[in-house]
C-alpha cells in the first residue's frame, strides 16, 4: 500500500500538478529530464529518491492515449496496448496501424492508467495492479474443490471448470475465461506445428483476457437486443435534405484477424459523389466504427461539402460522439479528433442507420445496389423496438 501512495505522488508530479510541492520537485530534479527513467543523486531528497525507485513500477501500468506525440518514448513507453512496449517486442504488433498517429491538433498526451482506462490516479488500482491482481480476482474459487482441479479424472476435471460460475475477475466468470484457455493453447499448439514462423503472443494471459472480455461485452450486448421487443422493418437509404450530401461510414471486425471501414456519399438524387474504404489491421470494432467516421469527414471536407448528414450504425459511437467524452482509453484519440472536426464550420447532422482507398466512381460491385437506393427499394429486417 505505500507504494501506491508514492507512486500516486509520483503520478502527480508527472501529470503536472499544480500544488507546490509539485513545482519545486518538478523544477529541481527534472527541468531539464522528463525521462521515464530518471537518476538519483545521494545529496538528493528522500522523498525523490523514493519516486526515482518506484516509477520503473508505475510506469508498468502506465497507458499513454496518443495526442501531438511530443511527451511519449515511442520504444519504451505503452501506447499501442496496455502493459506493451515496443522495445520487449521483436515484431511491430499487428494492431498499430489502427492507432491515430500524433498531430499537433490532437491536444496533449495523455497518461492513462492500466485498469480503469482512465486519466485519474486511483490507490486502489494501482495497489491491485502491483499485487498482481485486478479488482475481484479473489481466490475463493480455489478455496474448495481444489483437489477436483490439480488430482481429479479428466472428465471430472472438465466438468468442474464447465460448471464453475464464480466471477474470476468480476466481470467474467471462470468457466468462460477456463474455455477461452484452452482454446487458445489448442490453436497455438496447432500453428506452432503448422505455421512457419508463428509466435506465441507476448503476454498470453493479458491476451486470452482480452479476449474474454470482449466476448462477454458482445454476449451481453446480444443478450440486450435479444430481450427486447424486435418486429419486422423495411429499410431503405434515403436521400438527404435538398443542399446537404449523406455520408454513410461503417467499420467492421473479424476474429482477431482483421478489421476495417469504409464509406460512401451520395446526393439527393442517390447519385454517386465518392466512397472510401480503409485497412486498419487489428482492433475492436467499435475502433473500427470511429475509424470509419474520421475517415468519413475529412474526406467530405477534402471534397469541399458544407451540410452533410452522417449515418452511422453504431449507436454506441453515437451516443460517444453526441455526449462529447469517451470513459475508456480505447479510441480516445480518434474521438478528439471526431469532435475538433464537428467543430469546424460546417453543418453536420448525425443519425443511426443500419447499415484509405478512395472511388471517384461507383465500384462495379456495388453499382446495383445504388442503383436500387436510387429507386426507392426496401428489404425487410429484424430491428429491436
Amino acid at each position: 500500500m505505500n507504494t501506491a501512495c508514492l507512486a500516486k505522488l509520483d503520478w502527480k508530479m508527472q501529470t503536472d500538478g499544480n500544488d507546490y510541492w509539485c513545482r519545486v520537485m518538478r523544477g529541481k530534479y527534472e527541468e531539464n529530464n522528463r525521462s521515464s527513467r530518471p537518476e538519483a543523486k545521494v545529496v538528493d531528497s528522500s522523498l525523490w529518491k523514493e519516486m526515482v525507485k518506484i516509477r520503473p513500477k508505475l510506469q508498468r501500468f502506465i497507458f499513454w492515449s496518443i495526442g501531438n506525440g511530443q511527451d511519449i518514448d515511442a520504444w519504451s513507453d505503452a501506447w499501442t496496448e496496455e502493459e506493451l512496449c515496443l522495445d520487449q517486442h521483436i515484431e511491430i504488433p499487428p494492431h498499430l496501424i489502427a492507432i491515430l498517429p500524433p498531430h499537433e491538433d490532437s491536444g496533449s498526451d495523455e497518461r492513462v492508467g492500466v485498469g480503469d482506462n482512465k486519466s485519474e490516479y486511483f490507490v486502489a488500482t494501482m495497489y491491485n495492479n502491483i499485487c498482481g491482481f485486478r479488482r475481484n480476482d479473489e481466490s475463493v474459487m480455489w478455496s474448495k474443490d481444489r483437489g477436483a482441479f490439480y488430482m481429479g479424472e479428466l472428465q471430472t476435471w472438465i466438468n468442474y471448470n464447465l460448471n464453475n460460475i464464480v466471477q474470476w475477475t468480476g466481470r467474467i466468470a471462470w468457466r468462460d475465461c477456463w474455455a477461452f484457455v484452452c482454446h487458445c493453447l489448442w490453436s497455438w499448439r496447432n500453428r506452432e506445428q503448422h505455421e512457419d514462423g508463428f509466435l506465441r503472443p507476448y503476454r498470453p494471459v493479458q491476451h486470452i483476457m482480452t479476449l474474454a472480455h470482449n466476448y462477454m461485452q458482445a454476449a451481453n450486448s446480444t443478450r440486450a437486443v435479444m430481450e427486447r421487443g424486435r418486429s419486422i422493418s423495411l429499410i431503405a437509404w434515403i436521400p438527404p435534405k435538398t443542399t446537404f450530401v449523406k455520408l454513410n461510414t461503417d467499420g467492421a471486425y473479424k476474429e482477431n484477424q482483421v478489421a476495417g471501414c469504409g464509406g460512401v456519399i451520395r446526393g439527393t438524387q442517390g447519385e454517386w459523389l465518392g466512397g472510401f474504404a480503409k485497412h486498419v489491421e487489428l482492433c475492436s470494432a467499435f475502433v473500427a466504427e470511429l475509424w470509419g467516421v474520421l475517415e468519413g469527414l475529412r474526406y467530405a471536407h477534402r471534397l469541399g461539402f458544407t451540410r452533410v448528414e452522417l449515418n452511422i450504425d453504431s449507436e454506441t459511437v453515437i451516443k460517444v460522439i453526441r455526449k462529447g467524452r469517451l470513459s475508456s482509453s480505447v479510441g480516445n484519440a480518434l474521438a478528439k479528433q471526431i469532435w475538433r472536426m464537428l467543430e469546424m464550420e460546417w453543418v453536420v447532422e448525425i443519425t443511426h442507420t443500419y447499415a484509405a482507398l478512395f472511388f471517384d466512381s461507383c465500384p462495379s460491385q456495388i453499382s446495383e445496389i445504388c442503383k436500387q437506393d436510387r429507386e426507392g427499394n426496401t428489404i425487410p429486417r429484424l430491428v429491436p423496438l
